[in-house]
């Protein structure tokens, strides 16, 4: 059963609005921002599939923010060579 309560809900908000803003921010390729913004985006989510013992939100958002993670890794690579 998901729980619910002030915190959850902030959390749930808070994951939207920057999942959207990240999102919006890659199309726009505001870069470092825009993977931030996504693998914050993952946290909060992740902290939410954890809260609600709900293991497909918890691996999309690992699996997710590992891939964002990754990225930014990569980019900051090849911008640095």
């Amino acid at each position: 059963m998901r729980r619910s309560g002030p915190l959850l809900e902030f959390l749930k908000w808070s994951g939207t609005v920057a999942g959207v803003s990240g999102t919006a921010l890659a199309a726009l390729d505001y870069w470092p921002l825009a993977p931030l913004v996504l693998i914050a985006n993952c946290a909060i989510w992740l902290a939410v599939g954890r809260m609600w013992r709900e293991p497909t939100v918890v691996i999309t958002n690992v699996v997710a923010g590992g891939i964002a993670l990754v990225a930014l890794i990569f980019e900051a690579a090849r911008r640095s060579f």
